[in-house]
């Protein structure tokens, strides 16, 4: 007949040190929008308003770099294949 395995306990590592909780800083500015102090949740914004006005923003390419390159066009890229 075959042997059974009696199952074990688990044991806990004793070598493990406890977790330290980092607060999280003080927030200190304005929002790059509206001006109002920022949030934590938010940062660099003060609300989900400001950062989605932000993203939809750069989703938009409302945001440009200056650059000293030119623009690149879809016949060049076209070309180059």
């Amino acid at each position: 007949m075959s042997a059974k395995c009696k199952p074990t306990k688990p044991t806990k590592p004793t070598n493990l040190k406890k977790a330290e909780v980092i607060p999280l800083q003080s927030v200190k500015g304005r929002c790059p929008l509206c001006k109002k102090p920022i949030s934590v949740e938010y940062r660099p914004f003060c609300s989900k308003r400001c950062a989605d006005k932000d993203l939809g923003q750069w989703l938009s390419e409302s945001y440009r770099f200056e650059s000293d390159e030119a623009p690149e066009t879809l016949e060049t890229t076209e070309d180059e294949q």
